[in-house]
C-alpha cells in the first residue's frame, strides 16, 4: 500500500531490486535506496522505526542479525528472503528477534517473486504457495509428479515471459507439499557441470 516504506539494498540491475522499484512506484509507496549493502547500517535502519519491508538474500540477513544493538523496530511487517533457502536455524534466530521473515522463490523470467511464505505458516522449510495469478507445478521427463516428489519447477502466469510457452521450465528442482507450498532444494545456479 502507499503506507509501506521499503528498504532497498538489492542492486537495481537485478530483478529483485527492479521489482521493488516498480512495485512501489505503482503503489505510491516509499522506497529507501541504499547504494550498497552494509550490515551495520542496514541493521540501524531496521531499528529506527519508519521501515515496514525489506528484501534480503539469506547471507545478508545473517550479517544483519550478527550486528549488536537495540531491538528491531515493531514497524517491520515483512522481510522477504530470496535467492536461496533460508533454513530453520536462520528463521529461528530471526523470530527470536521478532523479525517477520518470509522465504520466497522467484526468477528473472517470472518478473521476480513466484511464491512467498505466509507469516502464519512460515517454518523456514518452504518458500510458500504461489502468489495470486501464478501457478506452480513439478514435472519430470514423464510429466507432472505426485505431491512431495522432487522434479523440475514449472511456472505459469501473466508475469512469466511469453517466450517460455504455456509453462516456464525453470530447471530448478523442487517439490510441493499437500498445501501447495514449494520447497526448493537446488537452484540451477547451485549445480556444477563437470567435464562439459
Amino acid at each position: 500500500s502507499e503506507h509501506q516504506v521499503w528498504l532497498g539494498t538489492l542492486p537495481l540491475f537485478h530483478v529483485g531490486g527492479l521489482a521493488m522499484a516498480f512495485r512501489w512506484a505503482v503503489m505510491g509507496a516509499r522506497l529507501v535506496l541504499e547504494k550498497q549493502f552494509e550490515a551495520t547500517r542496514v541493521a540501524a535502519l531496521l531499528r529506527r522505526g519508519d521501515l515496514t519491508h525489506a528484501s534480503f538474500v539469506p547471507t545478508a540477513l545473517t550479517r544483519v542479525l550478527d550486528q549488536p544493538g537495540a531491538p528491531f523496530s515493531p514497524s517491520l511487517e515483512a522481510l522477504l528472503i530470496g535467492g536461496g533457502p533460508m533454513g530453520v536455524e536462520l528463521l529461528r534466530r530471526a523470530r527470536l528477534l521478532r523479525l517477520p521473515v518470509l522465504q520466497t522463490y522467484g526468477l528473472t523470467e517470472a518478473c521476480s517473486q513466484v511464491t512467498t511464505e505466509r507469516l502464519a505458516d512460515a517454518d523456514g522449510t518452504t518458500a510458500g504457495p504461489a502468489l495470486p495469478g501464478l501457478e506452480v507445478r513439478i514435472e519430470n521427463e514423464h510429466g507432472v509428479v505426485p505431491t512431495g516428489t522432487i522434479g523440475e519447477i514449472c511456472v505459469r502466469g501473466p508475469t512469466v515471459t511469453a517466450s517460455a510457452g504455456e509453462w516456464l521450465r525453470t530447471k530448478d528442482l523442487g517439490h510441493l507439499d499437500s498445501r501447495g507450498r514449494l520447497t526448493v532444494p537446488a537452484r540451477r545456479v547451485d549445480l556444477i557441470v563437470s567435464g562439459g
